[in-house]
């Protein structure tokens, strides 16, 4: 197995919405990665509950440069001078953590109430173009999800929010996999990253 390497930033102020400063530094790495074109860096959420996304954020690289040059950035520059967060140095990923993954399920967004509102009113304007009548299919069936945190981000291209949706689960064997989607999470089927459990640095 490669070494890898990991940086930590922990959000200080006591009353922070970690959602918030999650979706912020996620943001932040897709914007490095569209830029770059890298996608060996992945998240890890520490803190990871039922409840919370947790109050810091892990980064995780194959690349050590890569993620040096990523612990620079300047959000996280000012954040840490500001006080608001705790940068980490980065530091070799010890040996024997289990591996897990953080996953980007757009089937959970594709089954929201909001989105199945959205996918409607676009097949209505579909239907009326086309001088057609809409006929809404019948018989939705609802999905059911395992637990899932949601992130709200921005898009750099159109700069409109959207949700993340992430789910976490255990991943399959020990072999690390730095395969990341351009928010440094995995996919369902396609990117198959994964990260060291990264809950023992509390």
């Amino acid at each position: 197995m490669c070494n890898r390497y990991y940086f930590m930033v922990k959000y200080l102020p006591e009353n922070a919405t970690n959602s918030l400063l999650a979706a912020r530094c996620v943001s932040v790495l897709h914007g490095v990665v569209s830029h770059n074109g890298e996608t060996n860096i992945g998240v890890s959420f520490p803190d990871w509950s039922d409840s919370s996304i947790g109050g810091q954020i892990g980064f995780v690289s194959n690349n050590y440069r890569n993620l040096e040059s990523f612990r620079k950035n300047r959000y996280f520059n000012m954040m840490n001078e500001d006080g608001l967060f705790f940068v980490s140095d980065v530091e070799e990923v010890p040996n024997g953590l289990r591996e897990v993954q953080y996953i980007r399920n757009n089937g959970i967004a594709k089954n929201t109430l909001r989105e199945r509102q959205r996918r409607i009113e676009r097949c209505q304007k579909r239907a009326e173009k086309g001088g057609r009548e809409y006929q809404p299919k019948l018989g939705f069936i609802e999905r059911e999800f395992s637990h899932f945190h949601k992130l709200i981000v921005q898009s750099t291209s159109s700069h409109k929010a959207f949700p993340l949706y992430i789910q976490k689960k255990s991943a399959v064997g020990n072999a690390a996999n730095c395969d990341f989607g351009h928010y440094g999470l995995a996919s369902n089927r396609v990117l198959m990253g994964t990260v060291p459990d990264l809950s023992f640095n509390h």
